[in-house]
């Protein structure tokens, strides 16, 4: 999936730096945080989640205007949006259907 999502912004003219979980995302933002635009984080990582590592960027680390995309490679319920808005994730609005679509926008 990281290879696949790499690929399209790259053909968008983004650069991308991947990792494999989210403590290898906080330590990558530890580090470069002044190099990075923008997280988009899979909320469904091993060692640390993306909801969890959203906290920690957002509290620990300070980066409150760093805007943090959640996505995950399966569908997101509404109660995991709505867990992803608490952590400070951009994320869409609950859809009607069982599922949520995410909606986000580039700035």
């Amino acid at each position: 999936m990281g290879a696949l999502v790499e690929r399209a912004l790259r053909r968008e003219g983004a650069r991308a730096t991947l990792v494999a979980d989210g403590q290898q995302a906080l330590d990558c933002l530890r580090a470069h945080a002044q190099d990075i635009d923008a997280v988009l984080m899979d909320i469904q990582m091993p060692v640390m989640d993306g909801l969890t590592a959203t906290r920690a960027i957002r509290q620990a680390l300070g980066l409150t205007a760093l805007p943090v995309i959640a996505f995950s490679a399966g569908g997101l319920r509404c109660a995991v949006v709505r867990a992803a808005h608490r952590a400070g994730a951009l994320a869409g609005r609950c859809s009607t259907g069982a599922g949520c679509r995410l909606r986000c926008a580039a700035g």
